[in-house]
């Protein structure tokens, strides 16, 4: 799969076409199958442009969103990024769930860019930022400095098992951890007890 940028002209967002990302995300998420072959990789192409599209378009008003809004506009814009570095990873065991996964997110971040709520005096856009760039661990809670060696993991009490995170690569906390080792592809995740 490959990463499609959004067409802009020096640091201009592209135009937002709603009907054209809904119309994307429908066919994926309200299909009965999904299209094989060439027909699958351009729907694939579409949604992950929608997102990239929407990305910077939600962290602009981010800063603006008030109370529950803005924390879903965060875990959202969070997950986007997440998904987005997942491309290179996106196996054809786990292409499907992957593009399910792309188009909810295209039409979350639709829906904030368009509902965003009320929107109050603009915070600086690094308060915005800081919390969407950062790591936390999922064993001790403590921000990971970048360049700190981690491993992908994913949550053991999350019932959907693509929703995963980092540890420190050293044991750094002596309680049960939240997050258990990503297995190889084909093989079923252990939970901790």
């Amino acid at each position: 799969m490959t990463v499609v940028d959004p067409p802009t002209d020096a640091g201009t967002l592209a135009p937002v076409d709603s009907a054209t990302i809904r119309t994307t995300y429908y066919r994926v998420l309200y299909s009965v199958a999904l299209p094989e072959g060439e027909e699958f990789e351009t729907l694939c192409s579409l949604v992950q442009g929608h997102v990239q599209l929407l990305l910077p378009e939600v962290q602009g008003i981010g800063s603006q969103m008030c109370g529950e809004m803005r924390t879903v506009a965060v875990h959202v814009v969070v997950r986007a990024r997440h998904l987005l570095d997942e491309i290179g990873s996106v196996t054809p065991a786990t292409r499907e769930s992957y593009v399910y996964d792309l188009a909810t997110t295209a039409r979350t971040l639709l829906l904030l860019k368009e509902r965003p709520g009320p929107l109050g005096e603009p915070l600086n856009p690094e308060e915005f930022e800081a919390p969407v760039g950062q790591r936390v661990c999922g064993a001790c809670f403590k921000e990971i400095p970048e360049g700190t060696p981690t491993e992908r993991r994913m949550y053991a009490s999350d019932p959907n098992p693509g929703v995963f995170g980092y540890v420190h690569v050293e044991p750094c906390a002596g309680r049960r951890p939240q997050l258990v080792p990503v297995p190889p592809q084909g093989r079923s995740v252990q939970r901790a007890r």
